[in-house]
């Protein structure tokens, strides 16, 4: 499948991804503009148990695009339950858009995704993350009528590279959200957000982020992260001073390069 030169436009659609791509492989997707009332570009690939019958989403080349708003540029999941591997995502890009790159699932779905790369893409105006990892993704329009799968899902071996990300002014900041009242108050979104199922014991594992510099950021978010890499990660005037690092349930972390590590 090849998806070239087209416009794609379904903002204030509700539920309106720009286009899903579920149990499928060999997909090229580039020089499209995209801008979308969901996702962007969605990658799925079935819930729960019975998911593991099909066919995996593979092979996947995604390139000069241009993303507008949606709720995330390149996505993975929340389906992921016969997995979700083999991306590349690289000279696109986001201007206003949520998030970069997302990858969501849950304790039921099972599957996840792997052997990802996001590299060379230009991010500005962002709303939300830069980049999330998360297994506590809930769809208050979902039905779960399948059976849970064996596994918790996860997301493993996916590198970022030679990023950059500068944040949009209106998003929410640690010292801005006690100053008005708590009908008004914003919901703050880390930078970076990879989140674990701790009650399952359940990590991602070995994401990489290399050459990434992240302006006008909120501090992290690692909770649930096994030998996970950030290499030259630069951050330029963090929300609220001090620390970019919030890290918990991170065995085998490593800050390499120009990162300044979490304090001690």
């Amino acid at each position: 499948v090849a998806v070239n030169d087209v416009a794609i436009k379904t903002y204030d659609v509700n539920n309106g991804d720009g286009i899903e791509l579920g149990n499928s492989q060999h997909i090229t997707f580039f020089n499209n503009f995209l801008n979308t009332g969901d996702d962007c570009v969605n990658f799925a690939a079935g819930t729960g148990a019975d998911a593991a019958k099909q066919p995996v989403q593979s092979d996947a080349w995604i390139f000069d695009n241009y993303f507008r708003k949606g709720h995330g540029a390149v996505v993975a999941g929340s389906h992921t339950g016969a997995w979700i591997e083999k991306i590349l995502a690289e000279d696109n890009v986001a201007f206003g858009t949520e998030i970069g790159l997302r990858g969501k699932s849950n304790n039921i779905n099972g599957g996840g995704g792997r052997y990802i790369v996001y590299r060379d893409n230009a991010m500005k105006n962002l709303l939300r993350q830069a980049y999330i990892f998360t297994l506590e993704y809930t769809d208050t329009n979902g039905l779960i009528d399948y059976k849970p799968a064996a596994e918790v899902a996860q997301f493993h071996d996916i590198t970022i590279k030679h990023n950059s990300v500068e944040f949009s002014p209106d998003t929410a900041t640690p010292e801005s959200t006690g100053n008005t009242n708590a009908s008004q108050k914003m919901e703050v979104y880390p930078s970076i957000h990879i989140q674990g199922d701790m009650k399952s014991h359940a990590y991602h594992e070995r994401i990489v982020f290399d050459d990434v510099v992240l302006i006008n950021a909120n501090p992290t978010k690692i909770d649930g992260l096994k030998d996970g890499v950030f290499r030259d990660v630069r951050f330029k005037n963090v929300k609220g001073g001090g620390n970019p690092w919030n890290v918990t349930n991170a065995p085998g972390i490593l800050f390499e390069g120009s990162t300044t590590p979490p304090a001690k």
